[in-house]
């Protein structure tokens, strides 16, 4: 079951910007992203519109988008049974103030993986967070795919994804599912309690992990899954569990097992979802 928040938005794109930040690993983006698909362009406006938008301060500011129409060959992530879908994108002469390192570009004809969320004022989709799309033509990001593809089963099934074979998979589940579930920004949402059979798996898999691969290449980290699902908070896991600092993975994965392995009812994870 494929669980939505809806989280602030940055718009992301492949011209560069001043000062771009690192793009978002694709693991991380598919796991966060409202709808994630393979589709084909098939037409682009020819003019942009302008629309009204929330500033991430408590304003307004008026942006420019370019629509694109978008068939979907591929569904991966919260599309169901759409055929199409509009997207959204910021003309090639955008605001000056644009700080993002990426900003979408699309053309007719194009084939690629996107990661979206629903625009907050409009009816249409724009891209989610920093990195641009991929490519399923070329090989490394053909590659990646596959990898966004795991996440789309995982949060598809997420009580078969944790009772997967491997100790080694059900982390990778229930990383995804804490990146889907708890988002970095909870301006705007509200909790609720998650199934009792799949909060005490995600539990369960976060305390099985293997030490030694805590800081995963595909970006979801272990310690990040454990601090977004409210488990670092307070005293339950030391005063200095989310304290930075190197060769300190192993130490909080100790602290996390001591936790679990004691007597008693283990917490009720929640997720976060629109108010």
């Amino acid at each position: 079951m494929f669980r939505s928040p809806l989280v602030v938005l940055l718009v992301a794109s492949p011209l560069l910007a001043k000062n771009p930040p690192p793009p978002t690993p694709p693991a991380v983006r598919a796991a966060e992203a409202q709808v994630v698909l393979v589709g084909e362009v098939t037409k682009v406006a020819s003019a942009p519109v302008a629309v009204t938008e929330p500033n991430g301060s408590g304003g307004e500011i008026t942006r420019s988008y370019t629509l694109a129409d978008v068939t979907v060959k591929t569904p991966l992530v919260g599309a169901g049974k759409l055929k199409t879908i509009k997207v959204g994108f910021p003309p090639d002469a955008g605001p000056a103030d644009m700080d993002v390192g990426y900003r979408l570009h699309l053309k007719k004809g194009d084939v690629f993986c996107l990661f979206l969320h629903k625009h907050p004022t409009q009816d249409f989709y724009i891209e989610f967070k920093y990195g641009p799309p991929l490519d399923p033509a070329k090989k490394e990001d053909a590659a990646t795919l596959e990898v966004v593809k795991k996440v789309a089963a995982v949060l598809a099934e997420p009580v078969k994804a944790l009772k997967a074979e491997t100790a080694e998979d059900r982390v990778f589940a229930a990383l995804c599912l804490a990146y889907n579930y708890c988002p970095g920004n909870k301006d705007g949402l509200t909790a609720e309690d998650l199934p009792k059979e799949e909060s005490d798996l995600i539990l369960k898999a976060l305390r099985d992990a293997d030490p030694k691969k805590l800081e995963r290449d595909d970006g979801l980290f272990w310690v990040a899954a454990v601090e977004r699902l409210g488990l670092a908070k307070g005293e339950r896991l030391g005063p200095w569990f989310g304290q930075r600092g190197k060769d300190r993975s192993e130490q909080r994965l100790r602290l996390y097992r001591e936790w679990y392995d004691k007597p008693g009812e283990k917490v009720r994870l929640q997720y976060w979802v629109a108010k």
